[in-house]
């Protein structure tokens, strides 16, 4: 076995049988300490996997020799209501320096926890631990702020403060951090990560700036990897300016003046998703947009959309165009779109004809219906039919190659649609449909999509049943 130090632990070969005095030998080998000749690196170990301060040291009660050993240990986690209680645990520390300090504390409703979470992460601060994870779940009754001190040779920082102001230090810089974890804090962030210059890895979680609310400002020489995740309030400003950026990933909820700098020249992933639950995003007078992301697909960039139809009434209240939701994207380029529609009773085809022409350079469609298995008609003259022409239109689609619908019920105004793709789309390889429930190959709907896909013999077509792999044509 090997251990930390490096060192490997030998058992010593059993001792030769000898003749005689058995018992007694017996007898003294069993009031041996045996634990006690134990390697201390061995011990070490053994206390170190039962993740507890408090458990290492009621572990003093096994073995004299265990007594006080645990404030030997490279790695600690507490887990208590008493800020103070830790902070006097942690003067009894004999290292020099930690290879982790784990920290979770819950509220005792105490007015004046703030200034002993204070304390506690300056106490922590002497320790120089390597990796920092302080976790605290306090609902306070007052207006608490907490003073964050330097942790120049900590690499790995995680904080999650329950929203709890933090206050930066005024003097020194986090030299070695380069892994930087913040949920639900409240902090400044720009004048944080100045004083981060070595910082490789960001993540931020429904955390708020102080000096800057509502908004996510990231500038950073060295930042090689960011994620932010907010869904707790609406943001109106996301400015990243990261050189050397590579990998980004962005979920939030997006505020009705919302702007986007992005200044990443060799970012090489990308996800993102923008949510629009209090912003009308409205085209066409009844479609409304959802949710938009985007991913990397091989070395395509996919769009992703959620569209739902609403009463007409509702546009009264429209505040973006689906224009501006475009112009907002981090990639304004992108080979792939996929549409999830919640069309009700109404035509989609008018709708997705005009996404297509703002994106002309797109090379794959998916489309996805979700609807009730019995189609009402639409009202008389509905917005989803204009233009009135569209059935006649040319579109260009020189570009578009895979095409992919699912839940079609083979009605008019999709085999419209259907004709346009394969007519427009003049280096299309690929079209495949898949059908919803209750159109089977002997329905009229069936019928009208088969035929025609008869027509067009140079493109792969496959009609596939819902719920299965079957393939009912060709």
């Amino acid at each position: 076995m090997q251990l930390r130090s490096g060192r490997r632990l030998v058992y010593p070969p059993p001792a030769p049988k000898q003749q005689g005095g058995d018992h007694r030998r017996r007898s003294q080998q069993s009031s041996e300490d045996r634990i006690s000749s134990l390697p201390e690196d061995l011990l070490l170990e053994i206390l170190i996997r039962l993740r507890s301060v408090a458990d290492a040291a009621c572990a003093g009660a096994v073995s004299r020799r265990w007594r006080g050993l645990w404030t030997e240990l490279p790695e600690l986690t507490f887990l208590s209501d008493q800020p103070l209680s830790v902070q006097s645990t942690l003067t009894r520390i004999t290292r020099p320096s930690l290879d982790l300090l784990n920290i979770y504390l819950w509220s005792n409703w105490d007015e004046d926890w703030d200034g002993q979470v204070s304390l506690l992460l300056h106490g922590a601060a002497r320790l120089l631990p390597k990796k920092l994870i302080i976790t605290i779940m306090w609902l306070p009754v007052a207006d608490p702020v907490v003073d964050l001190p330097c942790f120049e040779r900590t690499s790995y920082l995680s904080l999650n403060m329950m929203g709890i102001p933090i206050i930066l230090p005024q003097y020194g810089e986090f030299t070695a951090l380069k892994s930087l974890h913040l949920q639900s804090c409240c902090i400044h962030l720009c004048t944080l990560l100045h004083l981060c210059p070595c910082l490789r890895i960001l993540n931020i979680k429904n955390c708020s700036d102080l000096g800057h609310a509502g908004m996510v400002i990231v500038h950073s020489t060295s930042l090689e990897e960011f994620s932010l995740e907010i869904s707790n309030h609406d943001i109106c400003c996301i400015d990243i300016a990261a050189p050397v950026l590579k990998e980004v990933t962005l979920e939030a909820c997006i505020d009705i003046s919302f702007t986007l700098s992005f200044s990443a020249p060799v970012v090489k992933k990308l996800r993102w998703c923008y949510t629009y639950s209090d912003v009308y995003v409205w085209f066409d007078q009844i479609w409304r947009l959802m949710r938009i992301k985007e991913r990397e697909l091989d070395e395509f960039h996919v769009v992703s959309m959620s569209i739902v139809t609403e009463t007409p009434n509702d546009v009264l209240y429209t505040e973006w165009s689906i224009g501006q939701v475009i112009a907002h994207l981090p990639v304004a380029a992108f080979s792939i779109l996929e549409l999830n529609l919640e069309t009700k009773e109404h035509t989609f085809g008018p709708m997705v004809l005009r996404l297509l022409r703002i994106q002309p350079t797109m090379k794959r469609l998916k489309v996805v219906l979700a609807r009730g298995k019995v189609r009402v008609p639409c009202p008389v003259n509905c917005p989803c039919e204009h233009p009135i022409n569209w059935r006649s239109e040319d579109v260009s689609l020189a570009n578009l190659e895979v095409v992919e619908i699912r839940g079609l019920q083979g009605e008019d105004d999709e085999v419209d649609f259907l004709k346009i793709i394969l007519r427009c789309a003049t280096v299309l390889q690929r079209l495949t449909v898949t059908i919803s429930d209750g159109v089977s190959p002997s329905n009229n709907g069936y019928e009208k999509i088969w035929s025609i896909m008869k027509e067009y013999p140079d493109v792969e077509c496959h009609i596939m049943a819902s719920g299965s792999e079957g393939i009912l044509y060709p």
